[in-house]
């Protein structure tokens, strides 16, 4: 009876602690065509007066001799870069992207999900290839935002 008091209490204080977390922001992206660096998925934080980068890259599944491309790379960034990109993501006029976009279907290409803001209150965003007529689509800012982090992280040349 005490073992199960005490897991419920750590579980809580565990909940607790990760609710807390700071504001993040997440980029999952995932080419259709890609083998090498198929899925890359960046994840910029804040926790405290920490601000970190998480970078990790994966092989298309099921493909063999491409295990170079499965990375996982953490970095420091400034507050100053964090508090940027949060804010330009944040002015995004999500209404205008889905509006513009909800008849796009494409096939070739990639796809990013972007998720901004805290653990339990975010803002989701699913687009195929944002490069692709973006101005059209009204994506321009957020094609040059996700290109920005792309080049922070060494990855520009993935960003296709």
């Amino acid at each position: 009876m005490k073992k199960i008091i005490c897991l419920m209490i750590v579980s809580l204080l565990a909940m607790c602690i990760y609710a807390q977390g700071g504001k993040e922001i997440k980029i999952e992206y995932q080419h259709s065509m890609r083998i090498p660096y198929n899925k890359i998925d960046i994840q910029i934080h804040e926790n405290q007066n920490e601000h970190q980068i998480i970078v990790t890259t994966a092989q298309m599944i099921d493909q063999v001799g491409y295990e170079y491309s499965n990375t996982e790379n953490t970095f420091c960034i400034d507050k100053e870069y964090f508090d940027n990109m949060y804010d330009e993501l944040l002015a995004l006029n999500f209404s205008e992207i889905i509006k513009n976009n909800e008849s796009v279907i494409g096939s070739d290409g990639f796809v990013v999900k972007l998720t901004i803001g805290n653990s339990q209150n975010n803002i989701v965003l699913t687009i195929w290839s944002p490069d692709y007529d973006s101005e059209k689509r009204k994506l321009v800012q957020l094609d040059n935002i996700l290109k920005e982090i792309f080049l922070k992280t060494n990855l520009a040349e993935y960003y296709l």
